[in-house]
């Protein structure tokens, strides 16, 4: 081949391979120049997309292909990500606070974990035998029954609109009419576009196929239908109250919900019974109210109850369970006219006190420690008064209930502990306890369902002019433990009393199986685990009143794992009685329920004339809990409108906070 051939033929061979190589560029140009097209919204729909995007509403599966058909678990996930941003819960929280746990072997095509909390609501059911089809192409009869059914998960069941009435309604599917008709009835109140309308020609079109950009219209037009109302979520019952004895009457304690109702719910009760504490826990046939009376059937079973609400809460709550004991006949004696021990005719005392006729005019002195601990028993209408302080031996305590009545005279009981023990376990309705300081440190591991004060765990009498001086209070592994620094739970009265030092409660972890949340009826050894620490009372229960009061206690709550928290307040962690002119400005934990003064209170609780120190507690809540003052204005008497001058002295130059005056 000559030269020039040769130079020919390799010319055009470049030029075909130049060909060739713009031919397959172009080529390839169009089809990236057709998914990116595909990958954008149309131009119909462009500004509700970028609404929805805005909003949240699109989850990261269907942020591409905006024009590609729907699938089962694409709409699903749209659908449930919808719940989270219209409830502000996460899904496990969502379905655990409505009492639902997910089937992990309801599908055997699916685990998907959106895919099976729909389930647990609802909102899908599969398309039977057992099968989802996750990957199926959405039919709108199927998207309208899963808008229709997550409009009522989130309470929303009345439309705002007039259904709509199809040509082509003989070929929907059966369970597809109801929710076809109430989801063509809801309107977007912004663009009152239809949440879900036909397609041309007054026709539903019920089984044909449904874009991604056509799903996500649809979902922001349902969350912006309605406005969510929030329920109240019922989270457990606080307690079981009364003795614990066959034939006596046993109360459910306050039920606790994850926000306060604005309006009391119907609340439904269950009693139930065991014959272990982890058990089957059986229905007591007409067992149905808050109180319960138990019989002879319940001697050595275990008891609890659970409570059912709807109307402004939802959800169901059970007690930690608690033992029957058998009857006990107790011959109490009758009110003595002079003290319980026998006085000489020339009116010389026998008992063992220090003096004393045990009236209230002549107390029964208590000069040493086995004189306190005779406080055990025969205290019914009795007065006493310490002569001396009094150091207590460790663990040992009045551990059964005081009936009597006990000045302290201005001295101090030194006592430590490692059982959760206060030096009275309860302080009975008409006892009272004046003029006491108490001190000393308390520990514990382990300790579970208690309530837990320095001067008295339970009180249902008069505590006035008492004060806690503790170095600390350090509770760990803690199982549902109320705590505070001078009372553990409060039913009667807390008037002119204060309060020192540290309380740290580390709470035992809780953790969600298989990262779902279990039902609380189900399992009761993973219930929540909850923790309540005041500064100077743990809780103060409806009737209870806290008044003319404060506390300098550093409050710390520690609460791992998923399924435990706590609640803490510099004063109080939840009010659900009177708390009237009393001010707390010690630190407290950053948890998630907690407040500078008071951690929660209920709708129908009581807060007068009370501040913190927001400076000092690290939060400044709103005005409902307490209301927030700098240090500054802790200090300047200005700030105290309407308290007594006869129970508090404040500094004259405003550089103190305010003091009881009996100090």
């Amino acid at each position: 081949m000559s030269k020039a051939s040769d130079f020919k033929f390799r010319f055009f061979c470049v030029l075909l391979a130049f060909f060739v190589i713009a031919s397959f560029v172009g080529i390839n140009r169009a089809s990236l120049t057709a998914e990116a097209v595909m990958d954008q919204p149309s131009s119909w729909a462009a500004a509700e997309v970028e609404s929805a995007r805005i909003a949240g509403l699109i989850p990261m599966s269907l942020i591409l292909g905006h024009r590609d058909n729907t699938t089962r678990i694409e709409f699903c996930h749209l659908v449930m990500n919808m719940i989270q941003i219209k409830s502000g819960k996460s899904i496990p929280d969502y379905l655990n606070l409505r009492g639902l746990v997910i089937d992990a072997g309801v599908f055997t095509d699916t685990s998907d974990g959106m895919i099976l909390a729909a389930n647990a609501l609802g909102i899908v059911n599969g398309i039977g035998g057992g099968l989802f089809n996750p990957s199926g192409t959405l039919q709108r009869q199927q998207a309208a029954a899963m808008l229709a059914r997550a409009a009522t998960v989130l309470g929303f069941d009345q439309p705002n609109d007039q259904a709509m009435v199809f040509a082509d309604g003989g070929n929907f599917d059966s369970y597809a009419v109801g929710p076809i008709n109430f989801i063509s009835a809801c309107s977007d109140r912004t663009s009152m576009r239809r949440v879900m309308g036909g397609v041309g020609e007054n026709r539903f079109d019920p089984k044909a196929s449904y874009t991604k950009e056509q799903a996500i219209l649809t979902m922001l037009r349902l969350y912006n239908a309605f406005d969510y109302e929030i329920v109240s979520q019922v989270l457990y019952i606080d307690a079981i109250e009364g003795s614990l004895m066959q034939g006596n009457t046993l109360t459910a304690g306050t039920v606790e919900y994850d926000i306060t109702p604005e309006i009391d719910p119907v609340l439904q009760w269950q009693w139930l019974r065991s014959d272990t504490v982890d058990g089957v826990y059986q229905k007591i046939p007409g067992a149905n109210s808050r109180q319960y009376k138990t019989t002879a059937d319940d001697v050595d079973k275990y008891i609890n109850v659970s409570v059912t609400a709807s109307g402004s809460a939802t959800g169901v709550g059970i007690s930690t369970p608690v033992l029957i004991e058998p009857f006990q006949l107790i011959l109490m004696p009758f009110r003595p006219v002079v003290g319980f021990y026998p006085v000489l005719t020339d009116g010389t005392p026998t008992s063992p006190f220090a003096g004393g006729k045990g009236t209230e005019s002549e107390p029964y002195l208590i000069a040493n420690t086995e004189q306190f601990l005779l406080l055990k028993d025969k205290t019914i209408d009795t007065y006493f008064k310490l002569s001396n302080d009094i150091t207590l031996p460790l663990n040992e305590t009045i551990k059964g209930k005081f009936y009597g009545h006990l000045d302290g005279a201005g001295k101090k009981i030194t006592m430590s502990s490692n059982n959760g023990q206060g030096i009275f376990n309860e302080i009975v309705s008409g006892a009272t306890i004046k003029n006491l300081i108490v001190a000393g440190g308390m520990t514990g591991s382990g300790l579970r369902s208690k309530s837990i004060g320095r001067l008295t765990n339970l009180n249902y009498g008069n505590i006035t002019r008492c004060g806690s001086e503790m170095s600390s209070m350090l509770f760990t592994k803690g199982i549902n433990l109320r705590v505070g620094a001078l009372v553990g739970r409060n039913f009667g009265i807390v008037s002119e009393c204060y309060s020192t030092g540290i309380i740290r409660l580390e709470l035992e972890a809780r953790e969600a199986i298989n990262g779902y949340y279990p039902s609380l009826m189900d399992n009761l050894l993973t219930d929540w685990n909850r923790g309540w620490v005041g500064g100077l009372v743990g809780i103060n229960m409806s009737g209870g009143s806290v008044r003319n009061s404060y506390s300098h206690v550093t409050v710390v709550i520690e609460a791992p794992g998923e399924l435990s928290y706590g609640k803490s307040g510099g004063l109080i962690s939840v009010n659900e009685g009177n708390v009237i002119n009393c001010y707390s400005i010690g630190s407290v934990s950053k948890n998630k329920y907690k407040g500078g003064l008071i951690g929660q209170r209920t709708t129908h609780a009581v807060i007068q004339s009370s501040y913190f120190d927001k400076n000092t507690s690290g939060l400044s809540d709103n005005y409902s809990k307490g209301i927030p003052k700098t240090t500054a204005e802790m200090k300047n008497q200005a700030t105290y409108v309407g308290w007594s001058a006869d129970i508090w002295q404040f500094s004259s130059d405003n550089t103190q906070y305010p003091e009881l005056k009996w100090k």
